[in-house]
């Protein structure tokens, strides 16, 4: 079945954990879903970071690693060449005066 294209009204969507999330990001840190719930006490952590690289095209990266008890988790990050770019730019990716509205044209 074919997806839907996403409209600008799927970008009003984000929640605040997610803007939360990506700023946690921004800073040059990493998150795993248990960060995300321990910082943000979010259960669907890798859920709100995939609406990020769905929605707005963010280059969120990810790595296995093990714990010291042998359990594989993921660590999510953004590249370091993003961050440079965005880190002090006032704009984020949900500001809807970045984008245009072709129904307001």
């Amino acid at each position: 079945m074919k997806k839907a294209p996403l409209t600008h009204k799927h970008k009003k969507a984000l929640s605040a954990t997610t803007k939360r999330m990506y700023e946690h990001l921004l800073q040059g840190n990493s998150l795993t879903a248990l960060d995300g719930v321990q910082l943000f006490g979010c259960l669907c952590t890798t859920q709100r970071l995939g609406e990020l690289r769905r929605i707005y095209n963010i280059p969120i990266c990810g790595e296995y690693f093990f714990t010291s008890n042998g359990k594989r988790l993921k660590r999510y990050y953004l590249d370091a060449d993003y961050i440079k770019q965005h880190k002090n730019s006032p704009n984020r990716p949900w500001d809807t005066n970045q984008t245009t509205n072709p129904t307001n044209i």
